[in-house]
Formats: structure tokens, sequence, C-alpha cells
């Protein structure tokens, strides 16, 4: 049977119908900014890069520190570095032939003592400027998130706003208008949350660097520690590609004792994010799926949990 609306229904509308209508334009809204986030992310066009060498994959994988890891690991496959027994990093041999940018500040922090860790790399300015490039590489790459990116997914958010807006508008009449707005302050308090890890959350990567990965990690899966590798057998490289891939585990598995000396972290990396012992903690990247919080709004269409009078706790 069709309700029609009371004289005193503010618009028109009464709450229960309100907030139903409500509950579909936030559900829309969440979708279309879902579909437009996840366009965003795509990495569009036909950039790309086909030569993902291990610190790129480490800096895509997990970021400046791990592509670090990677720098020491084939370092020290090569011979060119280790550790005093103090916990402290040394040069043990000359740089390796055809070191890239990112070895070199690394080696040369090493041997010329401006570093003695991992931890301490990390602040060295030509290491530093190292990484930075590489970051740069990724992005134009359209593997990482950069700045473009990270504004047009903002902008993405345009219609979950929009929603949130009316439901502000709605509440304010509702409220002046003496109606009770209890159950749409609630569900404008949840889409507002999740609006909010919209706007301030964002994946480092994109689908394409995800995609990327994935691929190289199901390509190199006999390099996992998990799968005890004979790291003599794959050399500086597949020690190097072993750490980018699957994280600072994999010079603890190689090379334990430097890579204790080294204070590197004993993580994995896979696809879910890092872990340590067994638990994987998600990026979070679509967080535009925790959209059925502002649900809660619907709890009351129907009416019988708004109190007397039938007035509707949407306003």
């Amino acid at each position: 049977m069709a309700v029609l609306a009371a004289s005193g229904d503010t618009w028109g509308i009464s709450g229960p119908d309100f907030l139903m209508l409500y509950a579909v334009l936030a559900g829309a809204a969440l979708l279309v900014t879902y579909l437009l986030r996840r366009s965003v992310l795509s990495g569009g066009g036909e950039r790309g890069d086909n030569n993902l060498t291990p610190e790129k994959v480490a800096y895509l994988s997990g970021g400046p520190g791990l592509a670090i890891t990677t720098a020491l690991g084939a370092l020290r496959s090569h011979g060119a570095i280790g550790t005093t027994g103090k916990r402290t990093l040394t040069a043990t041999g000359t740089q390796p032939a055809g070191a890239t940018t990112l070895d070199t500040a690394v080696y040369n922090a090493v041997a010329n003592n401006q570093a003695s860790s991992a931890r301490e790399l990390a602040t060295n300015a030509s290491v530093r400027s190292a990484l930075d490039t590489i970051g740069d590489q990724l992005r134009r790459s359209r593997l990482l998130v950069g700045q473009g990116t990270r504004t047009a997914l903002r902008w993405a958010t345009i219609p979950v706003i929009g929603v949130l807006v009316l439901g502000w508008f709605r509440w304010d009449a509702g409220r002046n208008a003496g109606r009770p707005v209890l159950y749409l302050g609630l569900g404008m308090a949840g889409l507002a949350l999740v609006t909010v890890v919209l706007l301030l959350r964002a994946p480092r990567r994109t689908r394409r660097g995800d995609d990327a990965l994935a691929a190289l990690r199901s390509q190199y899966q006999y390099l996992a520690p998990t799968s005890d590798p004979a790291w003599n057998l794959y050399g500086p490289v597949g020690t190097a590609m072993a750490i980018g891939l699957f994280g600072g585990a994999a010079l603890w598995a190689a090379d334990p004792a430097f890579a204790a000396d080294a204070e590197v972290l004993n993580r994995n990396v896979n696809s879910s994010g890092w872990s340590s012992s067994g638990g994987s903690s998600s990026s979070g990247g679509s967080s535009c799926s925790s959209g059925s919080s502002c649900s809660s709004g619907s709890s009351c269409s129907g009416g019988s949990s708004c109190g007397g009078g039938g007035g509707g706790c949407g306003g």
C-alpha cells in the first residue's frame, strides 16, 4: 500500500521513505566512486616498464627501504660489502662491474663510513637521490600512484560528497521542523567516515603495478624463501630479485648473519602486503568496498523503529 506523505513531512517526503531513497542514492554514489577509482588506478595508456630490475621491483613491492635491502643483498653476493661482526657494514671488496646507481650510492656510503646499517643508509643523501629517481621512473611508467593520480582519486569521491550534502540539507530541515533525524544522522556519519577514508588513503600501486608484481612472483616463485632456493646457483641477480619480490626474509634465508648485522627487517612481502610471523596486513587499496557502512541509514526504512507518529527518523 502506498504511503501518502503527511502535511508536516519535510520536503513532502516521509522520514522512512527518504531514508530508503537516501540509502539507494548512497549505494549508487559509492558504486560510481568505486568504478571511477578503478578506472583511475588502471594505469591506462600504453606506458609500462619492460625492464623491471630487482631494485625497481623492490621499490614497487615494498618501497624505498626494500630497494635498499635489495642493493645490500646484491652487493653482499658480489663480495663487495660485509659486516665487522659488530652490526656495522663495511666494504670488503671493490664495487662490482655493472653496478646500478643505487648499488653505487649504497656501496660508497658504506665504503666512506657514511652509513653502518640499512637504517642509516635510508638517510644518506646519495642513496635518497637514487631512490627518488627509481620512484619517478615507476610513476612515469604508471606502475606507482603519482600525485596526479591521487588528485583524480579525490575527485572520484564527488558523487559521495554530493549525497552527503543532500543528507545534511535534509537533516537540517528536519531538525528545524522538529522531526526525528537520529537515524539519518547515523547514516550520514557512516557515509562521512567512508568519504574521509577515500579522501585520505590511496594505494601505492596502480593495478598495472599490481599485475606486474603478480606476474613476476609467479615467474620467480622458486626464489621465495619457502621454496628453499639454492642461493649460490642463482647468484647476485637472483638474490636481489628474491628480496625485491618476497621481502627482507629472502636475505635472512640466504645470509642470516649478514642480515642480522645489517639490521635488515625479517619480513615477507606478498600481494596482500607485509607480514612478519605469518599475518599479513592489507594495504586497504579498495576502501570503496566498505561502503556498506552507510547502509545503517536503511535500518529504519520500515518505519517501525522510528518511534511514534510514523514521522520518521529521516527528518
